[in-house]
């Protein structure tokens, strides 16, 4: 055995020398012995901190477990703080369905890394936050025009509280504190990114449809990489039955082919002048409509060339009634 090694041996009690190195080296760092390892142990269940700053903040307090977690939770917010603003390119999007009562809720929640995102305290946050914002009802309608609108996004944050605190030693919390407490345990910046909430009518002809790519589940939330939804309407509540199918291919393509626009009508006037001068015949422009527009997209469900436009066309002479795309989502992380 190396001299260094055995009289480090010998110089510490017998029954230290068969303790882990962890627990002498936190031994060592607590003045007069007076915190042991189990009590480390407790509090990095009890708050999920890291091993050195459970040993430091135990220190500091002389061994108050209470005292202890309440400095760890203050520092580990003010450490939060600091975090924003850093890129989130990881995370999920998470939604919720009821259909009974006829109410959609998705969300993008970001994080750093994916690594991360695969953790249960991320997936637990965004399970919370979609069914705190669930539970608002038909009050926040977050629609395809704002649900990016980062401005709302964090006012709400401020001021809705959550269904049920992330921080157990909380009685309430704020959605935005709810994200800084993920943020203080995963160490990482997190950001609520997009908002849609939709409710829709049957009985006005009006029908919903979502998709999650690979879905996982958490209690009522569906989360994956990638979701869209969709919002159709027909003049008949009778004919809800007979385009639910077209609803279901709509979100599916959306999903492949992620369009910006619903019709030429809706791509601004200064995008197609500035098309229009890059090439002959207004050929970038046609690339364009056929790249970008839902309405002129070949549809991507199916192995028969036809526009999304085309078939809409034949399933209203089909039922006789116009059909509309009142508006979709899309949702995309890494996108």
């Amino acid at each position: 055995m190396h001299l260094s090694r055995y009289l480090l041996r010998k110089s510490l009690p017998i029954s230290s020398q068969f303790q882990t190195a962890q627990q002498v080296v936190a031994q060592r760092l607590f003045s007069g012995q007076a915190v042991s390892p189990k009590l480390v142990k407790q509090l990095r269940e009890l708050t999920g901190s890291p091993l050195k700053d459970c040993m430091k903040t135990l220190d500091e307090t002389k061994g108050d477990i209470e005292q202890a977690k309440e400095l760890l939770r203050k520092r580990g917010l003010a450490d939060a703080d600091k975090k924003v603003g850093r890129a989130t390119a990881e995370g999920y999007v998470g939604m919720r369905l009821d259909r009974q009562s006829r109410l959609l809720t998705m969300v993008e929640l970001h994080c750093e890394t994916d690594f991360v995102a695969k953790t249960e305290k991320f997936k637990e946050g965004l399970d919370r936050v979609i069914e705190t914002l669930h539970k608002q009802g038909n009050a926040l309608q977050f629609g395809q025009t704002d649900m990016s609108n980062q401005d709302r996004i964090n006012q709400i944050a401020r001021e809705l509280k959550l269904s049920k605190p992330l921080d157990s030693d909380l009685q309430s919390q704020t959605l935005e504190d709810g994200i800084k407490y993920i943020i203080s345990k995963t160490q990482e910046n997190c950001k609520l990114a997009k908002i849609y909430q939709r409710t829709w009518n049957p009985e006005e002809g009006q029908i919903m449809h979502s998709y999650i790519h690979n879905p996982q589940q958490i209690n009522s939330m569906l989360f994956g990489k990638l979701g869209t939804a969709i919002l159709m309407q027909t003049n008949d509540k009778k004919h809800n039955g007979e385009i639910q199918d077209l609803a279901e291919s709509l979100a599916l393509h959306i999903a492949a082919m992620k369009p910006t626009y619903l019709n030429k009508k809706e791509v601004p006037e200064d995008l197609k002048k500035k098309l229009k001068e890059e090439g002959p015949k207004d050929q970038a422009l046609w690339k364009m409509y056929n790249r970008d527009v839902l309405m002129e997209q070949e549809l991507a469900t199916t192995e028969e060339s036809i526009k999304v436009k085309t078939l809409m066309r034949q399933r209203e002479s089909e039922i006789f009634t116009p059909i509309l795309i009142k508006e979709w989502a899309f949702f995309n992380i890494g996108a």
